[in-house]
């Protein structure tokens, strides 16, 4: 940079400069008087008089001064006394120091006017390597000097950066060296030169940055790169409010994704957690606790049942109550939800209090059966907060709980399931609390609710429901049903080998019933079995003649069985399991009559209701005639048990059939 005008500058000093010079002419009677300020930056020249051609008579000079030169001519000055060239001397070192200290403001002010753009630049970087390297380009162009390397230290932990490789070790050592000396001497600032090197550092609390110049700055810089620093530390430490608010951000975002993750299995959870975290909190505070550990029991809380995404989720989605092997697969989470969090650093010492929420103060808890004490604190905390959320939550399998009804279950389980201290304390401070609501709603759509409970009423080959939803639906009915039980006949004879052909099959055979019956009121019940469950009952001869034409359509046989039933006295179970076993009957009397047929024949084998099962070599006119003489036909057993009749024509005496 070569400054050959100082008006651009200061024109209060280009002004006074001016009259500097009219000044000494008028004073040494001089034809000529001129000035000529020089260095490295400067090359300026205020002259009043003729411009003479010739040597000048007297020449005053501060050149003695390595940097800034004022060079005062004279040409035939008429006045030269002793003291005046002494007067003439003083006031021109005078004038370098001031024109030294305009250039130092006038280049702080500089950097200062850039200052809002640098910073601007600054915050466009995604790395500090990036942000350095900029930073050294951008001040090698402001003073002209090589900035080699830039040392920061934050908290302890030093970033640096080297405009070569070669320099890395240099900036490390002097900035280390530089480091030490301002913490041993309890100092703010430092510029030292170490052989080549013209260091500059400046350290406050926590912080600490440091340039390293290949070379000596010009002194009129010292101000602005002192400047440079204290801004340059205040840019950096706005930075790093800036990453640990944005890391505290995306800290607390990676909590609502776990969330979020455990809404979208299941919308139950959520709620839940939010529930739990916000007990877990009122009873912290009753407790008296630190904000730090606040802050932890609020985190473990949301995070407790983290593990349900490794549960599957036939048994999390499960609407009733769980069955023993289900319910220790569910156990699991636990275990799963503290793997998951001691994987991630920040959230590492909240994985024992997830582990062990669901331990019990008598030790008959899980996952390790710890007791009293050996119980982490907080997870004592979270175990109460947790049920008492379920307590009063609504289930499919039980009903919600007063929150009187709730405080008392606390009170009565201190001593087995709870820290019995814990909840005398808290008691109090849950009846005034009111029983959380969640604030936003699910984002999860009503659709895919649907499409959670179709998961398990649904058959996902044929779409009729299931015989999960046979039981949950009939638990709710009241009166007689009819019942209607319907299986393809000799499924396994048929040797459907092709799952895609068996699955043709029995799509089919679901639609054509749902041409003759309600589509809700037919449920898959086994692999090739159906159950139509009619409030209003059809006579025995019209569901016949449906089905008679279903089989028609369909090309194959049907097993088919009529009964009324009253769902209160008689439990859906029980009525599913002898629909099932009359099928199994029907099997037997099938394998009868593959034996009977090698001997006889005629032959035809009835159920006990004395419908035709099987027929060979009989006419339907015998076979009806046949179906009213039951006293005429041999019972079939099996375990002791009638299951149907056969009729015969004796060939050969067959004994113990």
């Amino acid at each position: 940079m070569q400054i050959t005008n100082f008006s651009s500058i200061d024109t209060e000093l280009h002004s006074f400069l001016i009259d500097f010079v009219f000044s000494v002419q008028m004073l040494t009677q001089a034809d000529t008087c001129r000035l000529h300020i020089t260095d490295g930056i400067l090359n300026i020249v205020y002259t009043y008089g003729n411009s003479p051609k010739i040597t000048p008579q007297l020449t005053i000079s501060t050149k003695q001064n390595p940097h800034i030169n004022c060079l005062l001519s004279l040409f035939n000055p008429r006045k030269t006394d002793i003291y005046l060239q002494f007067h003439l001397r003083t006031e021109l070192e005078i004038l370098r120091q001031l024109i030294e200290a305009k250039l130092q403001l006038f280049f702080r002010e500089r950097w200062q006017e850039k200052t809002f753009f640098f910073e601007y630049k600054i915050k466009e970087k995604k790395s500090l390597r990036e942000i350095y390297k900029f930073l050294r380009n951008y001040i090698n162009q402001f003073i002209g000097i090589d900035l080699i390397g830039i040392s920061y230290i934050y908290a302890g932990k030093e970033e640096h950066y080297a405009a070569e490789k070669k320099y890395e070790d240099a900036v490390h050592y002097f900035a280390q060296t530089a480091f030490l000396t301002l913490k041993v001497q309890k100092k703010g600032w430092l510029r030292k030169k170490y052989y080549d090197y013209y260091l500059f550092a400046r350290k406050v609390p926590q912080q600490f940055l440091c340039f390293l110049f290949k070379g000596e700055p010009h002194p009129v810089y010292v101000t602005a790169i002192s400047f440079m620093l204290n801004e340059l530390l205040m840019l950096f430490s706005s930075l790093k409010w800036m990453e640990a608010e944005t890391k505290k951000k995306v800290f607390n975002d990676l909590i609502k994704a776990f969330i979020s993750s455990l809404e979208a299995k299941d919308v139950y959870t959520r709620g839940h957690s939010e529930a739990v975290a916000f007990y877990s909190l009122e009873i912290g505070k009753t407790l008296k606790l630190s904000s730090t550990e606040l802050q932890k029991l609020h985190m473990a809380a949301l995070l407790h049942d983290i593990g349900k995404v490794g549960i599957p989720d036939y048994i999390l989605l499960k609407p009733g109550k769980l069955s023993p092997m289900e319910f220790n697969i569910l156990k699991l989470h636990t275990i799963i939800g503290a793997e998951i969090i001691s994987k991630i650093p920040d959230l590492k010492e909240l994985a024992p209090i997830i582990r062990y929420h669901h331990e019990r103060w008598d030790g008959t808890g899980y996952p390790d059966g710890l007791k009293g004490d050996k119980i982490p604190f907080l997870s004592r905390i979270i175990t109460i907060a947790d049920a008492y959320d379920a307590m009063l939550s609504k289930r499919v399998y039980k009903k919600a709980k007063t929150k009187e009804e709730a405080l008392l279950e606390l009170e009565r389980c201190a001593g087995t399931q709870f820290d019995p201290e814990i909840v005398k304390i808290c008691l109090p401070s849950l009846r005034d609390c009111p029983i959380y609501q969640p604030t936003t709603p699910s984002f999860i759509p009503q659709t895919i609710e649907k499409a959670r409970k179709r998961y398990y009423y649904q058959d996902f080959l044929t779409g009729a429901k299931n015989i999960k939803a046979l039981i949950y639906e009939l638990k709710k009915a009241k009166g007689i049903y009819q019942f209607i039980f319907v299986n393809i006949k000799d499924l396994k004879s048929l040797n459907i080998k092709d799952f895609k052909k068996k699955e043709k099959t029995l799509n089919l055979l679901f639609k054509l019933l749902c041409e003759s019956f309600p589509p809700s009121s037919i449920y898959k019940i086994g692999e090739d079995e159906f159950i139509i469950v009619l409030k209003k009952s059809l006579p025995e001869e019209k569901i016949i003649y449906i089905l008679k034409k279903v089989e028609t359509k369909l090309k194959l046989s049907l097993n088919f069985d009529i009964r009324f039933s009253d769902v209160e006295k008689n439990h859906i179970e029980e009525i599913i399991k002898d629909l099932k076993l009359c099928k199994y009957y029907y099997s037997i009397l099938n394998n009868y009559f593959e034996l009977l047929q090698n001997f006889y024949d005629q032959v035809c084998v009835f159920d006990t209701d004395l419908k035709p099962i099987k027929v060979k070599g009989l006419a339907k006119e015998k076979i009806k005639e046949l179906a009213l003489k039951k006293e005429q036909l041999k019972p079939l057993r099996y375990k002791e048990e009638i299951i149907g009749y056969a009729y015969i024509r004796d060939q050969k005496e067959i004994k113990n059939l």
